[in-house]
């Protein structure tokens, strides 16, 4: 029996194939999977891609269950087009969700949980006790991504520039940003900005260096970093609400590349939220997101994965989580 499991990221896809007859599983990397990107045509491109690769010989009739995970399914439109595109490919039975939802099921499974992710944006993402799920935020950088790379990125080139246009000296954050990319004077960072074909990873890309400087307390820098976990545990607090557990335990989860287990975001966080009457636990991601969703296919069909086929899936090597895409 065969259970297929893609996670089609903004700018990667993994997918991972495993035959529970044989105990083999094997994955793939690709592309990336935004369908907003793709469009209809290059949605089916990209999953017969994955067929050719991890099918072949296997009609893709034979797949009891898929889960096709990919950003930009979150409305009606589009995700019929991977609705559409999997039927046409054979596919028979298939859920299809969001790389965000994947990526919440990735920590939670079916169970109820709250998750804060940050990376070059930011969203939260909840399943409530009587089985709702809930998006809060991910509206991109034009319009919010509070408490993300992008958020710190912006907040700390306006430092530079406001202090620039005050004619005061260079600070040790604007000395930082300077070294990060590799510019000459803050009045530079507005060429590099604007000129950037993906400006909101390029203005994000320099929040690791502003989360370190305010690790090493420097005053501009923790400003700063304060600001984007204030914005995250707002997120949080609005997700907290929303639960409304009997008990008051919530379970909450914190992912990204800003809200790592060692950063100062995530401590800053941690401690705001200690101020809440609830009870928070802490998750862990139980897997890679592509694994989860074989398990989410798994599921779908009422099939429990064995321990040595889970044992086999936590040995497939994997590419890191990519932060879901803001498109949703």
């Amino acid at each position: 029996m065969y259970f297929l499991g893609i996670d089609g990221g903004g700018t990667k896809t993994a997918a991972v194939l495993l035959n529970t007859d044989t105990g083999q599983a094997q994955s793939i990397s690709l592309p990336g999977g935004n369908v907003c990107i793709l469009g209809q045509s290059g949605c089916k491109s990209l999953l017969a891609q994955i067929i050719a690769k991890l099918l072949p010989g296997i009609p893709s009739a034979d797949v009891a269950h898929a889960t096709f995970a990919f950003a930009g399914t979150g409305r009606p439109t589009e995700r019929g087009w991977v609705e559409t595109a999997a039927a046409e490919l054979g596919f028979r039975v298939f859920t299809v969700i969001t790389d965000a939802q994947l990526l919440h099921y990735s920590f939670f499974a079916d169970t109820p949980g709250i998750l804060i992710a940050a990376g070059t944006g930011s969203v939260c993402l909840l399943t409530t006790p009587d089985g709702q799920y809930h998006q809060l935020g991910g509206w991109g950088y034009l319009l919010g991504d509070t408490g993300s790379g992008f958020h710190i990125g912006r907040l700390a080139i306006a430092h530079a520039l406001d202090y620039m246009d005050q004619g005061q000296p260079p600070t040790p954050l604007t000395e930082a940003l300077l070294h990060c990319y590799h510019a000459q004077s803050p009045r530079e960072l507005i060429t590099l900005t604007y000129a950037a074909p993906g400006p909101q990873r390029f203005v994000a890309s320099c929040a690791r260096q502003v989360i370190e400087l305010a690790a090493s307390n420097d005053p501009d820098a923790l400003n700063i970093v304060q600001s984007a976990a204030d914005a995250l545990v707002e997120l949080a607090r609005t997700a907290i609400h929303h639960m409304q557990t009997p008990s008051g335990k919530i379970q909450i989860a914190l992912a990204g590349g800003i809200l790592t287990a060692d950063s100062i975001v995530s401590r800053m966080v941690k401690h705001k939220l200690c101020e809440s009457k609830k009870t928070i636990e802490y998750m862990l991601q139980r897997c890679a997101p592509a694994v989860a969703a074989v398990f989410h296919a798994a599921a779908r069909h009422g099939c429990t994965i064995s321990d040595k086929d889970r044992q086999t899936l936590s040995n497939l090597r994997l590419t890191e989580t990519e932060f879901p895409d803001s498109e949703h």
